[in-house]
């Protein structure tokens, strides 16, 4: 989606964020609370040479002009920009296969690993890396409280009020469907009165199908409740103005 934008917008300048932690408790074991906490910090000084968020905020408000792009996996509210006026753009993905592809990324990110690396790592990681897709899912079913509905945490950030897709309605700029790219990027153009070309590359090297059975689907159902809700409103939405405007839905 960043490239999306970049190619329509060739002339703005783009501030690129890392993957940021807001809250490390997320990580349910001192080995994910380390990586997160790593991973940020690892962004934050290649792209910025700092190792404060805050810090990087202030340099993109100095730097920044209108018609740039900050691009990353963001909260809605997470940029510290008071006087920017923001354009927030989204784009979701179906939760169950987004669990599918997050556990075959983990997957093969723990098998890349040395041996030795393997010793040190715990929780999500090695979940993912030594157990089937089944009981990977149960154990992020019984952490839900970290592992559940992130989609609708990113929409509505600090907002966990009301409903989801109402929310992303009256607070985004644009938003759509992954299943439904060509049609995200044909009503983009018209709101930017640019041409914006699709583009998606699936970047795991050997992804993995998996057959749910129904207890596997009655865990997903509980832990991404609010989720496939915000989905299927937006799939729901998104052909509906598809259909509108002549497509073939």
């Amino acid at each position: 989606m960043r490239d999306m934008v970049k190619q329509a917008l060739p002339d703005s300048r783009t501030f690129r964020m890392p993957h940021l932690s807001p809250d490390l408790s997320t990580g349910i074991t001192c080995y994910d609370r380390f990586r997160l906490k790593r991973r940020s910090l690892k962004g934050l000084w290649q792209g910025y040479r700092t190792l404060s968020e805050a810090e990087v905020w202030k340099k993109i408000a100095a730097a920044s002009n209108e018609g740039d792009i900050v691009s990353g996996h963001l909260r809605y509210g997470a940029p510290q920009l008071p006087d920017v006026k923001l354009d927030c753009i989204t784009l979701l993905r179906n939760p169950i296969d987004r669990m599918v592809s997050e556990y075959n990324y983990h997957r093969e990110g723990y098998q890349a690993r040395s041996r030795l690396h393997k010793v040190y790592m715990a929780g999500l990681l090695e979940i993912a890396g030594t157990r089937s897709f089944s009981e990977y899912i149960a154990y992020l079913h019984d952490h839900k409280w970290a592992f559940g509905n992130k989609a609708t945490s990113y929409v509505m950030g600090n907002n966990p009020d009301g409903d989801p897709f109402e929310f992303m309605c009256r607070n985004y700029f644009h938003f759509g469907i992954l299943d439904e790219m060509e049609f995200f990027a044909e009503e983009l153009s018209q709101k930017l009165n640019r041409a914006v070309k699709s583009t998606w590359i699936n970047r795991t090297r050997n992804p993995v199908r998996h057959s749910l059975s129904s207890t596997d689907e009655a865990i997903l159902e509980e832990l991404l409740d609010k989720d496939l809700q915000l989905y299927r409103k937006t799939v729901d939405f998104v052909r509906a103005e598809k259909a509108a405007r002549g497509r073939p839905v």
